[in-house]
């Protein structure tokens, strides 16, 4: 087998080498990595050994050095081996002239010479050391020498800097007037060196009361701008109860703020001023004399009163049972009463009830009896069962309310709202016309129990209700969203038919005003026609309730 193998090898080989575009033979792997390692010690020998332009250079260097330390001679050899090195650079070649002239003219220039030399060997022994050292690649690399010294001459001192600084803003002093320009401007000369000094200023002292003669100054010119407003607020309110146009139906001009008296009834006691005597006649001296002996160190406490706000505060909610926890309450309530109907049966306090008899039960209620006579048996089953369903019909007539029961129960439950407060609603209804509209207010109004009037005017129909709170707001939803203020109701008869149809497309209801009362201002509900605003206003008066009127009326004309 293994020869086989062999021969397959080789013939493999073989055919990789006829593959070949060159016919030369393929190398083989071991081929390979022999031609590799040889590379890899050809360039570590490469590295190792010295660099033979640096040996020329040495060697060089030091012959030239020994010349031109053995004498005149040497010295010339030096400089014609410097000019020779300055021709291969053309870029040196001008100052490389100057300085062989300079070393022919002086009698130090071998010296110099000498000293160069002697900087360059060391230079290049340091730069051999280091290279030595350290493996120059990347980071490592070291910095050439020339770099170095280029990078020490840039770096200057802060004196330096300052100084240079100072010469460039000393510039703009030396600047000359420039007649041809016309950007120029004198007066910016030397700024930006003067800008940058401060000046020693001396000390400045105020004369005195200066400060106080500025803030009486301040003083008198705010009191003269608030004199200016104060009269520009007396002429704007003057200006406006003149452009005002009096109310006579209001009663505008026969209005008058009450004057408030010299002294109060609370003080009264303390002046030593009687229950007789007139508030509004009291002299002043009267006013400024205080009794003493009526003040003494007793405190007069009020008589309690109970909180409004008590009765309007919300009920305790009960506890909220859902359907299946109402269901299984009722189920155990009811199989209570029939646990203890059963003891009492057990002790002979109840007499037992007789058997429920249905059609479905009867053989197994009557088993005997009910196979010799089925059919008797049948016809007592069926009176059973309608006896006991007379008997619930009698039981649930008992517990129905009669009509005068149910009447007291909507009444109690209108007072119980009004004793948590009396509520007023004024609504302004453009015109009851309409049968249909007039029946609906009133009707409603008597429904809930309400006490107010309607006041039918040709200029506007007015509706005050005062009820509770729950009734009020039921009447005010009804008139503002559910009745048709702008639809007249169908003729009934051939008359209504035959008469015409009012106008009813202006005809709107809106709420003047909805509140609390302290007290009712009307005793029943009550329906007036009236002809003129004064009598709508007059009738309203008897109930003082005159005001409702002027603020329809205002509402209407704000509306308009």
């Amino acid at each position: 087998m293994d020869r086989r193998k062999r021969t397959q090898d080789e013939s493999n080989d073989d055919t990789k080498r006829q593959k070949l575009g060159d016919g030369s033979p393929a190398p083989s792997p071991a081929d390979k990595i022999a031609q590799a390692k040889a590379r890899i010690a050809a360039l570590q020998q490469k590295a190792k050994a010295p660099s033979d332009s640096n040996n020329d250079l040495l060697a060089r260097v030091r012959e030239r050095k020994a010349r031109a330390e053995s004498g005149p001679s040497g010295a010339s050899s030096w400089k014609q081996w410097q000019a020779k090195g300055r021709q291969q650079s053309p870029g040196a070649a001008t100052t490389g002239g100057e300085r062989d002239s300079n070393l022919s003219s002086s009698s130090s220039s071998s010296k110099d010479a000498l000293a160069n030399a002697d900087a360059l060997l060391a230079k290049i022994r340091e730069r051999k050391a280091q290279a030595k050292g350290t493996k120059a690649t990347g980071l490592n690399a070291p910095v050439h020498p020339l770099f170095l010294e280029k990078e020490k001459k840039s770096v200057e001192t802060d004196e330096e800097r300052q100084r240079k600084v100072d010469e460039f803003l000393r510039q703009g002093q030396e600047e000359e007037q420039d007649d041809n320009n016309p950007y120029f401007d004198p007066g910016l000369s030397g700024v930006r060196y003067e800008s940058t000094l401060r000046r020693a200023k001396g000390l400045q002292f105020n004369p005195k009361g200066k400060y106080i003669e500025k803030a009486e100054e301040l003083r008198e010119q705010q009191r003269l701008e608030e004199l200016k407003k104060q009269i520009e607020e007396q002429a704007r309110l003057s200006q406006e109860q003149a452009s005002i146009k009096i109310d006579i139906v209001a009663g505008e001009r026969e209005y008058r703020p009450p004057t408030p008296p010299p002294i109060e009834w609370w003080d009264a006691e303390l002046l030593g001023i009687g229950p007789d005597v007139e508030l509004d006649t009291v002299s002043q001296e009267t006013v400024g004399s205080v009794v003493e002996s009526s003040i003494n160190d007793l405190v007069q406490h009020p008589i309690p009163i109970q909180p409004p706000w008590e009765k309007n505060m919300p009920k305790v909610a009960s506890l909220h049972m859902t359907k299946a926890e109402t269901r299984r309450l009722r189920k155990n309530e009811r199989a209570k009463r029939l646990k203890e109907q059963q003891d009492r049966i057990r002790l002979g306090l109840d007499p037992a009830p007789p058997p429920k008899i249905k059609p479905s039960n009867v053989m197994s209620v009557y088993a005997n009896e009910a196979i010799k006579d089925p059919t008797l048996m049948e016809q007592k089953a069926k009176q059973a069962v309608a006896e006991r369903k007379s008997k619930h019909e009698q039981d649930n007539q008992e517990r129905k309310l009669t009509p005068e029961e149910r009447w007291q129960k909507a009444l109690s439950k209108i007072e119980r709202d009004k004793s948590k407060g009396l509520y007023c609603a004024i609504f302004r209804i453009e015109t009851l016309e309409d049968g249909k509209h007039k029946y609906i207010v009133n009707y409603n109004a008597m429904k809930f129990m309400f006490t107010g009037i309607t006041i039918i005017n040709p200029k506007f129909c007015l509706v005050i209700v005062e009820g509770g709170f729950l009734q009020v707001k039921k009447y005010s939803k009804m008139l503002m969203n559910r009745v048709q203020w702008t639809v007249p109701a169908p003729p009934r008869t051939e008359e209504e038919e035959a008469q015409p149809k009012p106008d009813l497309s202006s005809n709107k209801c809106t709420m003047v005003w909805l509140g609390e009362l302290k007290t009712p201002n009307f005793k029943k509900w009550t329906v007036h026609t009236t002809e003129t605003e004064q009598d709508a206003k007059d009738l309203l008066a008897r109930n003082n309730a005159e005001s409702y009127w002027v603020e329809a009326r205002s509402c209407l004309e704000s509306t308009s």
